[in-house]
């Protein structure tokens, strides 16, 4: 996968977050249930299915969307303790890169 096809899906999944904020706070006058459930789980599916293209074996996409806020947060992480800040999908591709090579 491209840095350029990551890039795509996840604004792809960042659009989505923002519209599901938007409709959660809508819809809790109403009810929180069903609907609210399937949006998470398509997300997760979709999340899913862009590792696989990628070849993610470590989980590192979905990682990299919520606990480094889609790299915000400027978190570490690598292999052998060679730690680096994963800041964007270039950094990432890198590393998903490298923990195919193991």
């Amino acid at each position: 996968m491209t840095r350029k096809e990551l890039d795509e899906h996840l604004n792809i999944i960042k659009a989505h977050r923002g519209n599901v904020d938007n409709y959660i706070h809508a819809v809790k006058q109403l009810s929180e249930g069903i609907a609210i459930d399937y949006s998470y789980d398509l997300e997760c599916a979709y999340i899913s299915l862009v590792s696989k293209l990628a070849g993610d074996e470590g989980a590192w996409i979905s990682w990299y969307i919520d606990e480094n806020d889609f790299g915000r947060k400027k978190y570490e992480a690598g292999y052998d303790g060679k730690m680096k800040p994963i800041k964007n999908t270039r950094d990432l591709l890198n590393l998903i890169e490298e923990g195919k090579k193991r």
